[in-house]
């Protein structure tokens, strides 16, 4: 990796850390009584999701249907005119997650499906947020040694805050928590994707569940903001 490949990611994540009060909500759903427009659904039925109490609730689809194609999505027609896109969300698990993988995820779509994801996801018998923490151990320049990279889950704290993906300069997506309680945030992995989708939107996602019963979960407060 370059001098100013990594002084570029240095100031994403400058960026990322800071204050969001000059952010301007394109989209927001408060889920009060019933979905604002603009929600396009994505292989679920009428069955599969529901209004209750100020959230949306979503039925985890299991791995045997597919489920990383049955989604909630809000298309942003305008995408290629923001340089930082944010989009947030508060799961709350109302079943606990019983099968590896099991999933509940904000999710960056692409036109073709889920691009990105951050995810509340039960790995190893326990919930954690995924994908993980990425970080690299040895020199500047020797970014293809692939064993001198650790892979951390971290697990999932009721305090943490918010799951968000920050979509940055069209080519970059980053998973994040937060703000915590202490006004904290924990960033996670981030990787290229598609440069060059026909669509970008953002969306709800949940996965991965037992093929007989049911598991629920919830989801609060959805927003899209541009800006920091």
């Amino acid at each position: 990796m370059s001098k100013q490949r990594l002084v570029s990611l240095a100031i994403i994540y400058g960026l990322i850390n800071s204050s969001f009060c000059f952010a301007e909500v394109l989209f927001e759903d408060s889920f009060d009584g019933q979905l604002a427009e603009g929600w396009e659904i994505v292989g679920l039925s009428e069955d599969d999701y529901r209004i209750h109490d100020g959230g949306l609730e979503v039925r985890v689809a299991p791995a045997s249907e597919g489920s990383t194609t049955q989604y909630l999505h809000v298309v942003m027609p305008e995408f290629k005119e923001y340089d930082f896109l944010r989009a947030s969300v508060d799961i709350t698990l109302l079943d606990e997650f019983t099968q590896p993988e099991e999933f509940a995820a904000v999710i960056l779509t692409d036109g073709g499906g889920w691009d990105f994801a951050t995810r509340k996801q039960l790995i190893r018998r326990m919930l954690m947020y995924s994908p993980p923490k990425v970080e690299f151990h040895g020199e500047q320049g020797h970014e293809d040694e692939f064993h001198k990279y650790s892979f951390t889950y971290w697990p999932v704290g009721e305090e943490s805050g918010p799951l968000s993906i920050i979509l940055r300069g069209q080519n970059y997506a980053f998973a994040q928590i937060g703000p915590s309680t202490d006004n904290e945030y924990l960033n996670l992995f981030h990787s290229a994707v598609n440069k060059t989708p026909d669509v970008r939107g953002f969306g709800l996602q949940a996965g991965g569940g037992p093929a007989e019963g049911e598991h629920w979960v919830r989801f609060d407060n959805f927003r899209v903001v541009n800006g920091q």
